[in-house]
């Protein structure tokens, strides 16, 4: 367990999955070429994917069951991918420690 402390309050608190969504988010950077996210959300229909065309990232968040875990989530979404011409650069479960803390919705910014 592990908790996020901002100015002494605590603002969020649990095991390391559920804080850096290990076991609900993935995150997927993309190569130059083709950004095939109409035919991604065709296939994830019911996850939220979103695409940072900037940083050329999709970010997948999603609900684990016990038929599909976070592998069949990379898997289908690293498939639809492919066989569309994108080139992966990256996959990622989840978000680090410090990505957490600073998405927090409390507006954490560092006091000086």
């Amino acid at each position: 367990r592990l908790a996020l402390i901002d100015h002494g309050h605590l603002v969020m608190g649990g095991v390391v999955s559920d804080v850096t969504g290990q076991n609900g988010e993935i995150c997927i950077v993309l190569g130059a070429g083709p950004l095939p996210l109409a035919q991604l959300q065709a296939a994830l229909v019911g996850d939220t994917v979103k695409m940072d065309e900037a940083a050329r990232s999709v970010k997948i968040r999603f609900t684990t069951r016990p038929d599909r875990q976070t592998e069949d989530v990379i898997g289908a979404a690293l498939r639809v991918l492919l066989e569309n011409g994108a080139r992966i650069s990256e996959v990622t479960r989840g978000q680090s420690l410090e990505r957490a803390f600073l998405d927090l919705p409390t507006g954490n910014t560092p006091r000086t």
